[in-house]
């Protein structure tokens, strides 16, 4: 809703979005590089999330917009702004100081008057911790199985950045008037709907204020929420007209499956199909590169409905990338290659092609027969195009796919015809759920084949749930199953592992902590996810589990220095200064201009430590 905010004002001539954030908020300090409003609102600009959250947000008091803005006003920018996505409250914040510095209005004043009310949103206003708000709901948490309220805090201190009270039909109105145009011009939607670009020519998979993704081919804009006392999701199909809000007021619960459940129903056809295992860390690469062509290309037609790139040599030289993939690359480069793939870095390789087929399928079948690919998915839209193109001579100059992927296709479709039947389709795999009964249905239908429905990233939220719930035993027994059924599987691996570390199995959990990360060093199991677990555990009361996972990260990733100064974090929050300050300073020694511990060493023991 910032970013709306931001963009209104941009169409009102008040806002330069190449501007830096002091024209319009002259008492923010100038940092080490200028800020712009542009990198704010794609997270780009270098401004640090939460630093010690139960302390930065223990305050029932009502701040002002400069009293929330000093929180962090003072703090080093985390790297060169424009240079590196690093999601950050308190950089909406900032776009909250520029939008009351910019329109000289409140921002709840401005935001009532040129959002919330043009879009019917009489729901929606900020929060207020001590005034009465009719129909406000309560906040709960579950700690060791048991509800308790929610811990209170006034949420002015992220005014901007989720300090707005809401219901999910408002948020419908939100997401539907956009694309209605009661508020952004159609080019500001655009601009807002695109994924922004690192200075290494890399996308972020954000936009400004929203996070960029499809369901099944359909271009899909959403956000999550996490706070105290609430968890949300907002996702919404420009091009089908659909819109799905979803709200929890218990902590920790995940209203994101309802909404993807709701989306199957509302779209009618599996808008969720699980991805296929492919057996094997070579075949599961090479249908990635495919996937992320369905992805990226079939999203980008279904919202444009033109192909990616009209220069023939774009297109073959695009094609050409996918066919290295397919048949000529060697497994120990394929992963950095596929993801390259997806990037401005590749000249958008995959978003090409598969933007070319999808012209090309609609073209010579019909827009029908298009359409119904979204639900039918990968290896069905690889087929189509597939006929189309031994039909067409004209596609061989430049829409060319490699021999060794029209073998694999037909295999792969009897193995997904086989596996794929009304009975593995009803699986759903959640906390209550039985692991020894999933574990033998899946088994047993998918014996023998070496494509079949990846249920992993299901298991891995049951893992979550039941250790939630308190039954780390039936957690355990999930991850067991798991890797059982998906033994390749970067999702299925890290998940039991995380979830041995945890059950103080830690020579176990390494193990597959270690697999884990050699199958995708990006995945659940990378060192950058387990320190955000950790920090998630925490807030969720149970720091010394957090604490658990961050040993086994440092152990396995022992030149990170942000693993170090996590630790000295945690050692902080059970004040214990000498451990703290122990790690500080191991993350002083692998990364000696990492600002953080610097200032923290320097808070605890005074000016001038190192």
């Amino acid at each position: 809703m910032t970013a709306v905010g931001i963009l209104e004002l941009v169409e009102q001539g008040k806002i330069d979005l190449d501007a830096q954030v002091q024209t319009y908020v002259p008492y923010f300090p100038k940092k080490r590089w200028p800020i712009t409003i542009r990198q704010l609102l794609g997270h780009l600009g270098g401004i640090s999330h939460y630093r010690n959250y139960s302390q930065e947000s223990g305050t029932t008091r009502q701040m002002t917009t400069q009293e929330a803005m000093s929180i962090f006003a003072d703090w080093e920018l985390l790297h060169e702004p424009g240079s590196k996505y690093s999601y950050t409250t308190y950089g909406y914040n900032l776009l909250g100081a520029v939008i009351e510095g910019a329109s000289g209005q409140s921002y709840e004043e401005f935001m009532t008057a040129n959002v919330w009310g043009p879009l019917d949103m009489q729901s929606t206003t900020l929060d207020y911790l001590l005034e009465l708000i009719p129909n406000r709901v309560r906040g709960y948490q579950k700690q060791n199985s048991v509800i308790k309220n929610s811990r209170p805090v006034n949420t002015s201190l992220k005014f901007a950045g989720g300090c707005t009270r809401s219901t999910v039909l408002d948020m419908v109105k939100f997401a539907q008037g956009l694309s209605d145009g009661k508020v952004l011009s159609k080019s500001s939607l655009e601009m807002m709907w695109t994924r922004m670009i690192q200075s290494d020519r890399r996308h972020t998979g954000y936009g400004m204020g929203w996070g960029i993704t499809n369901f099944s081919g359909y271009f899909t804009v959403t956000h999550g929420g996490a706070q105290e006392g609430t968890r949300t999701a907002l996702f919404h199909l420009p091009e089908k007209d659909l819109t799905v809000a979803a709200a929890s007021n218990l902590e920790g619960s995940n209203p994101r499956q309802f909404a993807f459940r709701l989306i199957e129903i509302l779209l009618q056809e599996p808008a969720n199909t699980p991805a296929p295992y492919v057996g094997g860390p070579s075949g599961n690469a090479r249908y990635q590169a495919m996937r992320f062509c369905f992805n990226d290309g079939f999203t980008f037609y279904d919202y444009h409905r033109r192909p990616f790139s009209e220069s023939k040599e774009k297109l073959k030289a695009a094609f050409s990338y996918l066919n290295r993939v397919l048949e000529k690359m060697p497994i120990n480069e394929i992963t950095q290659f596929i993801d390259n793939g997806r990037h401005p870095v590749s000249d958008w390789a995959f978003a090409q092609v598969g933007s070319f087929m999808a012209a090309e399928i609609e073209k010579n079948l019909g827009k029908e027969r298009l359409d119904r690919l979204h639900g039918a998915g990968v290896l069905a839209f690889f087929n189509d195009y597939l006929s189309v193109a031994q039909k067409s001579g004209a596609l061989a100059s430049t829409g060319s796919l490699s021999k060794s992927l029209m073998k694999n296709i037909k295999k792969w479709q009897q193995n997904w015809q086989a596996t794929w039947t009304d009975e593995v389709r009803r699986v759903r795999i959640t906390a209550d759920s039985s692991p020894a009964q999933i574990g033998k249905k899946l088994k047993k239908h998918f014996h023998g084949y070496h494509f079949y429905p990846d249920f992993s990233e299901q298991f891995g939220d049951a893992i979550k749930g039941a250790y939630l719930q308190g039954d780390v035993p039936k957690a355990l027994s999930f991850g067991e199953q798991a890797v059982k059924v998906y033994p390749e599987s970067d999702e299925a691996t890290g998940s039991y592992g995380i979830i041995s570390v945890l059950a103080d199995k830690g020579d176990q959990g390494k193990k597959w902590i270690r697999k884990s990360t050699s199958l995708n060093p990006n995945g659940v199991a990378s060192q950058g996810r387990l320190n955000g677990l950790a920090y998630e555990l925490a807030g969720a009361g149970k720091a010394d589990d957090g604490m658990k996972l961050l040993q086994v990260a440092v152990e396995l990733n022992p030149k990170v220095a942000n693993l170090y100064d996590s630790i000295g974090e945690f050692y902080l929050m059970k004040r214990d200064t000498t451990n703290s300050i122990r790690y500080y300073k191991k993350a002083l020694e692998v990364n000696p201009e990492f600002a953080n511990p610097k200032r923290m060493l320097e808070q605890i023991t005074g000016p001038g430590t190192n």
